[in-house]
């Protein structure tokens, strides 16, 4: 009886150092479980940049429907590179300074500079055949303007319109999926200058009437 009672006064004893070790060990369970849970929280991390809705040729003219919105983890440099979504108005009416296929980043390196739509001036969109404009035409580059009238007949007369028209937009022809370097080889599909206001009606009478040619011309820099 005596050392039936011993024992037990010794294990009831005991028992408070028993429950500081599982109190302990509990608690850093609890500690390293939400530590965890910080880690992956911060892991799955994103922030909502600006990315190409479709392909963008390069010398395009980025519109509010070439611009799309995604999550991305951003560190280091790419942090400094993306755009975020606030940005967007801000890139609407720059440039591509290179082609953007559907689903990049967009980027402060991926624009460029290029003429504005000014008083006294219009734009006029003049759709190209392939291969009778230069390929590589591009954004702020200076067209002269030549129209052909009658072509093909004994009384065409061909003339130069306008010498100075400034480049404002290239479109390409669709192309499907195309990477890298093909995307900014699609072929042109119409061009669309800025002529002064008093010139527009000649150049859109023989737009209709007669054939027009862009030839490439010298870039003096004013713009």
């Amino acid at each position: 009886m005596t050392a039936d009672g011993t024992g037990t006064l010794a294990r009831w004893r005991g028992s408070p150092h028993l429950d500081a070790r599982l109190l302990l060990g509990v608690a850093l369970v609890l500690v390293s479980f939400a530590g965890g849970l910080l880690l992956w929280s911060g892991a799955r991390e994103t922030t909502p940049i600006l990315v190409a809705a479709r392909p963008i040729g390069a010398g395009s003219v980025i519109t509010a429907a070439d611009l799309g919105t995604s999550h991305a983890r951003l560190e280091g440099g790419l942090a400094a590179l993306a755009l975020p979504v606030e940005r967007r108005g801000a890139v609407v009416g720059q440039t591509a300074a290179i082609p953007l296929a559907a689903g990049a980043m967009v980027t402060m390196d991926a624009l460029g500079t290029g003429p504005r739509l000014v008083d006294g001036e219009v734009a006029l969109t003049v759709p190209v055949d392939a291969g009778t404009v230069f390929p590589g035409l591009a954004r702020g580059d200076r067209v002269a303007v030549v129209a052909t009238s009658f072509p093909g007949q004994a009384a065409s007369v061909t003339a130069v319109l306008y010498d100075r028209a400034v480049v404002f937009d290239v479109a390409t022809e669709p192309a499907g999926i195309a990477l890298g370097d093909a995307a900014a080889m699609a072929p042109i599909a119409s061009v669309t200058i800025l002529v002064p206001a008093d010139v527009a009606a000649d150049v859109a009478h023989a737009r209709v009437n007669g054939a027009l040619t862009l030839a490439l011309a010298p870039t003096d820099g004013v713009r």
